[in-house]
């Protein structure tokens, strides 16, 4: 089975003759980018621009698959645009916390419980996205002060979702709205305003 891999812009066709080849030449791509410092940004099927969770997908479908285009960012890049996305993600999730809270005073309907659910997996991705880029930060003495700020926005976030949490299990749909409409949004709007000014 013929696969065209492109890794930015360089391609190279593959005949793969069984899994464990397939999964050994993804295993050197992955390898090799890591030698360079490089991180996955994208990652296209066929032309169709997969989700964060292609790996898994890739090796169990990977049959199906002509063409794989992989496009990497450096490690500096990764950062920036990992807090660029969690400040343009922040103002969003401030709206997202202010409406799905309000709906947390009265009768809540199924689709609303799952935008709520769609709210707790933006924080938790943010939370993710924070913790990544605290991690990388962390190997340059310049960036001490920056990642404590992000290690403390991370402490934050794990303290507001821990209060849902209570509340949830609890079933005090009051403060499940209070802690969204107020401290939920107000870690996120704290973070919107100073993630790329205090850097």
């Amino acid at each position: 089975m013929d696969v065209l891999i492109r890794i930015d812009h360089t391609e190279e066709n593959y005949a793969f003759t069984s899994d464990e080849h397939f999964q050994t030449v993804w295993e050197s791509i992955k390898n090799k980018l890591n030698e360079q410092n490089r991180y996955i940004a994208q990652v296209s099927f066929n032309g169709e621009v997969q989700s964060a969770d292609f790996e898994a997908m890739m090796l169990s479908r990977y049959k199906e698959i002509r063409e794989i285009e992989i496009i990497s960012v450096s490690e500096a890049q990764l950062i920036d645009d990992t807090l660029k996305d969690v400040q343009s993600f922040s103002g969003k999730i401030v709206n997202a916390c202010d409406s799905i809270g309000s709906l947390f005073y009265g009768d809540i309907s199924a689709e609303q419980w799952n935008m709520a659910s769609s709210l707790l997996e933006a924080v938790e991705w943010v939370i993710q996205s924070l913790s990544g880029a605290a991690n990388l930060l962390s190997k340059y003495p310049e960036e001490t002060d920056y990642v404590a700020f992000v290690e403390d926005a991370v402490r934050s976030l794990k303290h507001n979702l821990a209060d849902l949490g209570k509340a949830l299990e609890s079933e005090d749909y009051l403060s499940v709205g209070d802690i969204m409409k107020y401290e939920l949004a107000d870690t996120f709007k704290k973070l919107g305003a100073s993630i790329l000014t205090n850097r």
